[in-house]
């Protein structure tokens, strides 16, 4: 009889796990869903390279989050510069449910093609989290867009050549940012642009 009983526990337990997990799979499953098919890059209202005088310093983080933020970057970097707190652009932004930051590379974190290396984190209560899971993605241009998901979608374009850019969207997936849709861009600085939606590529940059 304790034995049965005992089974029926363990059963229930295990039922019950997989339930919670096939909810937040769902859940997730959902956000990305209601993002990728009802929001597209607004190339007129995308943020430029962060400005120079943006700086760490400006943020007012405390040595500690400061330290948490940098040992993240560092581990998805593609390469480690003498001092991080020259080389990162930063500013403080809204994520819609919680506060967030927006670093940028400048110098060696920068591409040929005047992409740089892009980080997004948001603010869990005393700690601040990387929104990348893997290395973080490369990008010319940013916007963060309001929809269904509390947490804010992003936009990312990056040039290509000097008459296209492409353009990538994540949405947030209960943990980090996923990327969802991607486009290729033509004449973006022009006054109508030409965006065609496209496959994205197999390259885990960011996502």
């Amino acid at each position: 009889m304790l034995r049965r009983k005992l089974l029926r526990s363990r059963f229930w337990a295990a039922s019950k796990s997989d339930l919670i997990h096939c909810l937040r799979v769902f859940c997730a499953f959902w956000l990305l869903s209601s993002v990728s098919y009802s929001q597209t890059p607004n190339l007129a209202k995308m943020s430029g390279d962060l400005r120079a005088d943006e700086t760490l310093a400006k943020t007012k983080l405390s040595p500690g989050e400061l330290n948490e933020i940098l040992k993240q970057v560092e581990e998805t970097a593609f390469d480690n510069p003498d001092d991080w707190r020259s080389e990162l652009r930063a500013r403080r932004v809204s994520l819609g449910a919680t506060e967030g930051l927006v670093l940028q590379g400048s110098k060696l974190l920068c591409g040929g093609t005047a992409n740089c290396e892009l980080w997004v984190f948001r603010q869990v209560g005393q700690h601040w989290l990387n929104m990348f899971e893997q290395q973080a993605p490369m990008a010319d241009a940013f916007q963060l867009q309001a929809g269904a998901n509390p947490i804010q979608a992003l936009s990312l374009c990056s040039n290509t050549s000097v008459s296209e850019s492409a353009c990538e969207l994540y949405a947030f997936d209960g943990k980090i940012y996923r990327r969802v849709e991607c486009f290729s861009v033509i004449g973006q600085e022009t006054s109508a642009p030409k965006m065609t939606k496209t496959h994205c590529s197999q390259d885990p940059k960011g996502d």
